[in-house]
């Protein structure tokens, strides 16, 4: 399975499809997006979060609800 990063979103409770709880791993800041490091079991994940109306205030340690549309996940053959 492939999930590019600027498909894994924070979200609220009201989003019930693909929604997983992660904790943040790492954040970098970049300017127009950050970059952060999640993990959501044994797995870790990259998101990239456009800073939209204030930016994400995610500190190392938080966990988060995100979410990733169905359309964005590509399944690849083994």
């Amino acid at each position: 399975m492939s999930i590019r990063p600027e498909a894994i979103a924070p979200c609220g409770s009201d989003v019930s499809v693909n929604r997983f709880s992660a904790v943040v791993a790492g954040s970098v800041y970049l300017g127009d997006a950050t970059q952060l490091t999640l993990r959501a079991g044994e797995v870790t994940l990259r998101a990239f979060v456009p800073d939209r109306a204030g930016g994400l205030h995610a500190r190392v340690g938080d966990t988060l609800s995100c979410s990733v549309d169905p359309r964005d996940i590509v399944l690849l053959a083994s």
